[in-house]
């Protein structure tokens, strides 16, 4: 709290009061780094965003004349023909 105000909020679920503890002091030490809580305010990135900027950064490449199965590749590897 600053000035009586809520600022963030996090909760996590532990099963010993020590893993607590030491999580509690290691998210306020990293939260208390100039700009982290300007940072947790920024819009978070989402799967969805993600997807489309692999799409948008594909290119479209031609098939490549690789064997369908692992079998195909040891027939083609061997130099045996079926």
């Amino acid at each position: 709290m600053r000035d009586g105000e809520k600022v963030h909020s996090e909760a996590q679920t532990f099963d010993r009061r020590p893993a607590a503890a030491a999580w509690l002091k290691k998210r306020e030490t990293a939260l208390s780094e100039p700009g982290a809580l300007e940072k947790l305010k920024e819009p978070q990135s989402t799967l969805a965003d993600a997807i489309d900027r692999y799409l948008k950064g594909k290119r479209d490449f031609p098939r490549t004349l690789t064997p369908a199965t692992p079998m195909d590749r040891l027939r083609i590897g061997n130099g045996i023909r079926l």
